[in-house]
């Protein structure tokens, strides 16, 4: 198989103390917007691509709109998505759940726990350490969600409401920018893990940080 290689095209620096998570949101009007977050700060960094100035960075302090509901010192924001209505959705780690915020970032809009029962974190190996837990988030137009588990094993999860079954990661269930996650109207849902994929014997991977669908 022929390899390609890939070119530096442009470098610019993220106003973050540590980049977690990349994802993007295609907003209605059709601007397209990348999104990074860190693991420490209570900010979401939106990266605008488009028009004449070229890359431009907004930093966006989510602190008063969780009001306490995320980690006291630290945001441990790990992956970040957004869908077609404009939201953004970020994931924690630790305890694992997904924020979900208006598209103006003025307030969260919903709050999706991610919960394991006391048998399944203990074979998942879940609570051994609390920093190898929910790494990347892939959003589904099913209403579920597919999650990392970092390492010591690294897996795949999918989460969604309880009694759903378990559909996988099909490409029609993937959901792209242009698609809008399917949302209850409580401004909490416990999705529960669903399935659990382990890699490949022969994989290499021994640490996931980040997944996308490509």
């Amino acid at each position: 198989m022929k390899s390609h290689r890939l070119s530096i095209d442009t470098v610019h620096d993220i106003p973050l103390s540590e980049v977690s998570g990349l994802g993007q949101r295609r907003m209605p009007d059709g601007l397209h917007e990348i999104l990074a977050v860190g693991d420490q700060q209570f900010d979401i960094v939106v990266i605008h691509t488009d028009g004449d100035r070229g890359w431009h960075f907004e930093t966006v302090s989510l602190a008063f709109a969780l009001q306490g509901a995320s980690a006291d010192k630290s945001s441990e924001w790990e992956a970040a998505d957004g869908d077609a209505t404009g939201r953004v959705f970020m994931l924690q780690e630790s305890p694992s759940r997904v924020y979900i915020a208006d598209r103006d970032f003025g307030q969260i809009e919903h709050v999706i726990e991610l919960n394991l029962e006391r048998s399944e974190r203990g074979e998942l190996n879940w609570d051994a350490d609390s920093n190898a837990r929910a790494e990347g988030l892939v959003l589904l137009n099913n209403g579920h969600v597919l999650v990392a588990k970092e390492k010591e094993p690294p897996l795949i999860l999918e989460f969604g409401k309880r009694h759903d079954r378990a559909e996988g990661m099909q490409p029609d269930l993937l959901l792209d920018s242009l698609g809008e996650f399917p949302l209850l109207n409580e401004r909490s849902t416990v999705f529960d893990l669903l399935t659990t994929w382990h890699l490949d014997e022969e994989s290499e991977i021994t640490d996931i940080s980040d997944m996308a669908p490509g």
